[in-house]
């Protein structure tokens, strides 16, 4: 029997990534850290609650990693 988190239409990975974002209607850039992606979405902690169906822009900033020579 599948799961709830197994039924969804798109997978959920967990990520650990810097995130900075802004409200659409703002030019106040903020930070974060997210947690998960999907193709519907992102899940990442913020310094500050937002309420449901607000628009905002992201961008996401991958870890480097160092390079072996």
């Amino acid at each position: 029997m599948l799961t709830h988190d197994e039924k969804r239409d798109y997978i959920r990975m967990d990520v650990d990534c810097d995130i900075t974002y802004r409200l659409a209607d703002s030019d106040q850039v903020s930070t974060g850290r997210c947690t998960t992606l999907s193709g519907a979405g992102v899940s990442f902690i913020a310094n500050r609650p937002f309420e449901i169906g607000l628009a905002w822009k992201s961008a996401f900033c991958r870890k480097r990693r160092s390079r072996r020579r």
